[in-house]
C-alpha cells in the first residue's frame, strides 16, 4: 500500500466506502481505473471481485479473486472473498469442488484463533470434500482444528459414512491406515465390520511391501505388516470370515518364506520359531478343512515337511500342490531336490527360480538371487549364499 500513489490510494478509498454503501457499479468503476494505472493492483481485484459478485456476474467475480490469488498467494482478503463466491455458487464440477477445497484450506490458515469462524469453514469444506470422495483425509489433517472447534464428532462421521457406503477400502491405504486407527479406539464398531476393514489394511499394506524398492522401507513395512497381522489373529471380539483368515495367515506365512535361506533350508532339520509353524499349521489346516487349495499352502506345508525331515513328504507337496509355481516355492524345491541328491531337478528349479525373481519385493531379489547360485561341491551341487 505504502507504494501506491496518492491518486490511487485515494480511489481505492472511495471503492470502498462505495461497496458498504452497496454501491457496486461505482465500485466497479474506481476499480477498473485503479487497474488502469496498476494492473496488478490486489485490493482493486478484491474489491472489484466483491462488486461482481453482488451485482451476478459470477464468471467475472471468480476471475477477479483468482488474479488476486496470484498477485498475493499469502493474501487473506481474495481467498475470503473466494469463498463466499463458493458459498453463493456452490461448485459443480469435480475441478470446481477441488477448487473450493484448496480455498476453504487457505482460509482456514487466516482464522484459526476464531474457533466460530472455523468450525464454519471446516463445515463448509467437508461439505465439498464429501462429494469429491476422499473426506477421511481432510477429517484427519484438520484433527486438530476440528477439536479446538467442538467438532471431535466429524472423525467419527467421516469414518462411519464410508463403511456404511463401503467406501473405505477403495480410499487407499493412507484412508485404511486412518480408519484402522479409529476403529481401534472404538468399540462401537461392529466386530464384522471392524475385521472387513482391518483385513483391508493388511492386504492394502502387503501390496505396498510388495511394491516398495527401498530396504529401509521394506524393512518398516514389514514389521508394521506383522504387527496388523498379529493383532488381527488375536481381538477379543473375532468377528473373522474364513476367507479374512486364511487371507491374514497367507500374508504371515508370506513373510516368513520371505526370510528363508538356501543354508536354513540344506541344514537339516529346519527350525522353525513356534510362532511362524503355528501360523504356517493353520494356515494349512483351515485351507484343507474349507477346501481351499492354494500354491503357498503347498510351500507352506513342503517347509513344514522339511522342518520334520520328511524330504519325501516335502517333494509331494511341492509337485501335487503346485508350489512350484512361486518363487519361494522354487528355492525350497531346490534344497528338497538337493536333499534326496536328485541334482539334476535341484539345478533345474534353481534355474527356474531365477526366472521367477521379478514377482518378489525388491529388496528380496537380490537374497533369492544369492540362494539360488548352484556350484559343484562334493556329492553333488550345492546352494550357496
Amino acid at each position: 500500500v505504502e507504494s501506491m500513489s496518492k491518486e490511487i490510494r485515494a480511489r481505492l478509498r472511495a471503492a470502498k466506502a462505495a461497496l458498504s454503501k452497496k454501491e457496486f457499479e461505482e465500485t466497479e468503476r474506481l476499480c477498473r481505473v485503479v487497474l488502469e494505472e496498476d494492473a496488478g493492483n490486489y485490493l482493486a481485484y478484491v474489491f472489484l471481485g466483491v462488486a461482481s459478485l453482488e451485482q451476478r456476474q459470477h464468471k467475472a467475480a471468480l476471475q477477479c479473486y483468482q488474479r488476486a490469488t496470484e498477485l498475493q498467494p499469502q493474501g487473506e482478503l481474495a481467498w475470503k472473498g473466494m469463498a463466499d463466491f463458493y458459498e453463493k455458487c456452490p461448485p459443480q464440477t469435480r475441478a470446481e469442488m477441488q477448487a473450493a477445497v484448496h480455498c476453504y484450506q487457505r482460509v482456514l490458515g487466516h482464522i484459526q484463533s476464531d474457533s466460530v469462524k472455523v468450525c464454519s469453514t471446516l463445515r463448509k469444506l467437508l461439505a465439498v470434500q464429501r462429494k469429491v470422495g476422499s473426506v477421511l483425509e481432510e477429517v484427519s489433517l484438520h484433527r486438530p482444528l476440528l477439536e479446538q472447534a467442538g467438532m471431535e464428532g466429524a472423525w467419527e462421521e467421516a469414518v462411519e459414512g464410508l463403511l456404511a457406503e463401503d467406501q473405505l477400502v477403495d480410499h487407499g491405504w493412507e484412508m485404511l491406515d486412518a480408519g484402522v486407527k479409529y476403529l481401534t479406539h472404538s468399540s462401537a464398531v461392529d466386530p464384522c465390520v471392524r475385521s472387513s476393514v482391518h483385513n483391508s489394511y493388511i492386504q492394502q499394506l502387503f501390496q505396498k511391501l510388495k511394491c516398495c524398492s527401498a530396504e529401509g522401507d521394506w524393512a518398516q513395512l514389514r514389521e508394521t505388516l506383522q504387527m496388523e497381522a498379529h493383532q488381527f489373529l488375536h481381538s477379543a471380539d473375532s468377528g473373522h470370515r474364513i476367507d479374512q483368515l486364511i487371507a491374514v495367515l497367507s500374508v504371515l506365512a508370506s513373510l516368513y518364506l520371505y526370510s528363508l535361506t538356501a543354508d536354513q533350508l540344506l541344514a537339516g532339520g529346519l527350525d522353525i520359531p513356534g510362532i511362524a509353524r503355528g501360523h504356517l499349521s493353520e494356515l494349512c489346516r483351515v485351507s484343507h478343512e474349507e477346501g481351499v487349495s492354494s500354491d503357498l499352502c503347498g510351500v507352506c506345508e513342503a517347509v513344514l515337511c522339511v522342518a520334520d525331515g520328511e524330504l519325501a513328504q516335502a517333494r509331494e507337496a511341492i509337485a501335487s500342490k503346485g508350489a512350484d509355481s512361486l518363487c519361494e516355492g522354487k528355492l525350497i524345491g531346490a534344497c528338497v531336490h538337493l536333499g534326496l541328491h536328485d541334482y539334476s531337478r535341484a539345478e533345474q528349479c534353481a534355474e527356474e527360480g531365477r526366472g521367477m525373481l521379478g514377482a518378489l519385493p525388491l529388496p528380496l531379489r537380490q537374497h533369492f538371487s544369492s540362494c539360488f547360485q548352484c556350484r559343484p561341491g562334493r556329492g553333488g551341487l550345492l546352494l550357496t549364499l
